[in-house]
């Protein structure tokens, strides 16, 4: 039941398909002392490094909730919302693409640690991830 403030104005297009947040990828100018930040402060640990990104876990179970990746200007690069599976993530992408948002591509494995199916899109940063 939502709060009265936060109730939804319109139906949702992917209520009961995304089953969370999964984590987000941030661009940042200096990788190794945000990598230290959030291991001595958040105490997330480092799960892998690949062409100077940096893979963060938490507690859960997925693979990282947290990607630095080396930018000249700090951006939210991307948001990752775990579907419940990989039909899901198709239902997700057809009425994404329904709505006319221009798509970067179909659904496709993540070229990434714990990589696993996405659909992404432009108009926001976005990928949905089925484990």
């Amino acid at each position: 039941m939502h709060h009265p403030l936060f109730a939804p104005k319109r139906p949702n297009l992917i209520a009961g398909d995304i089953t969370g947040l999964r984590g987000v990828d941030l661009g940042v100018r200096d990788v190794a002392s945000l990598v230290r930040f959030y291991t001595d402060v958040w105490r997330l640990a480092v799960t892998a490094e690949r062409n100077g990104s940096v893979y963060l876990r938490g507690s859960g179970a997925y693979c990282h909730i947290l990607a630095l990746h080396p930018r000249s200007e700090p951006a939210l690069l991307c948001v990752n919302l775990p579907a419940a599976d990989r039909s899901a993530v198709d239902r997700l992408h057809a009425r994404v693409t329904a709505a006319g948002a221009p798509q970067v591509g179909p659904a496709a494995p993540i070229d990434g640690p714990g990589g696993v199916d996405t659909a992404s899109c432009s108009w926001i940063p976005m990928a949905v991830l089925c484990a």
